[in-house]
């Protein structure tokens, strides 16, 4: 499993609400695309995530599906890989690796392509 450090960061959307905590993970499945999106949305529910009221309304949880291998798909419910949006931000899986399969992952340096916005982004302690 790979993660990322936390990083807090302005909300973005059309509502006050309080800054985010974001992080990212990368793990291997045998899970398709779908059925882990579906493990993710069942966890942000048992964490309590309610529907939200507002699009990009305040949230207690928001788990997304950013990549699925070299999977490429666009549906109603899930786009591969998720495309950057304007004022998107990330964060990288960068040299906290735990003990796996060799060759396992996309490596030790995971990170996003293009360049992202990271205005008032700030990293927190590990």
């Amino acid at each position: 499993m790979l993660r990322s450090s936390l990083y807090r960061s302005p909300p973005l959307g059309p509502v006050e609400q309080p800054e985010f905590v974001n992080a990212v993970v990368g793990l291997l499945t045998s899970l398709a695309p779908e059925a882990m999106l579906a493990a993710l949305k069942e966890l942000e529910s048992r964490l309590g995530r309610a529907q939200p009221v507002v699009r990009w309304g305040p949230r207690r949880i928001d788990l997304d599906l950013l990549v699925h291998g070299a999977t490429r798909m666009e549906t109603e419910a899930l786009t591969l890989p998720i495309p950057a949006s304007p004022g998107a931000r990330s964060c990288s899986c960068r040299s906290r690796r735990s003990p796996g399969p060799r060759g396992a992952g996309p490596g030790p340096r995971a990170q996003p392509a293009g360049r992202v916005d990271a205005s008032g982004v700030e990293r927190l302690a590990a």
